[in-house]
């Protein structure tokens, strides 16, 4: 009984980690913006053809898209500290911490990171409804077929089929 009453309670916890965990879980997608994003938001770039050639010595060759976070305006430039970027030929590379300036007028497309409401609220309850399938099972079920014996290791029963 005190073996299995323990481990109710580590499967219960866990189960309520993972119920925690979804519950706090937010969807972000990035969104088109008009106009320059507030500092310190996270944005999502594609370059035009001549920003591709025009930043290559910052970038590197062949760089289409950046992602990162807009670190300040300056003028009519966009300076970030760039989380990654995708090329034409080697595909997405991921970064830590350069900088990189880009001018808008090679800037053919700017997203911005926002919260979305609507997917966030979606896996909340499916994730939620599915915390809680666990727990029911777990609490109503969930036997393996075995006994314990107080102060014995735990015994299971192995179906061998015919």
């Amino acid at each position: 009984p005190t073996v299995m009453r323990s481990s109710l309670f580590r499967r219960t916890g866990a189960v309520a980690a993972v119920v925690g965990l979804l519950s706090s879980t937010a969807c972000y997608t990035f969104q088109p913006v008009a106009g320059a994003p507030a500092p310190s938001s996270t944005v999502h770039l594609r370059l035009t053809p001549e920003g591709t050639a025009q930043l290559t010595p910052q970038a590197g060759p062949d760089v289409r898209e950046m992602e990162g976070v807009l670190t300040a305006m300056r003028g009519d430039t966009l300076v970030l500290t760039v989380s990654a970027l995708e090329t034409r030929s080697r595909g997405t590379m991921f970064m830590r911490g350069a900088t990189i300036s880009v001018p808008l007028n090679h800037v053919a497309e700017l997203r911005v990171q926002r919260f979305d409401g609507k997917r966030s609220a979606l896996a909340a309850v499916f994730g939620t409804a599915a915390a809680v399938g666990i727990v029911i099972g777990i609490t109503q079920g969930g036997s393996s077929g075995g006994t314990n014996v107080p102060g014995g290791p735990p015994t299971t029963a192995t179906r061998i089929p015919r």
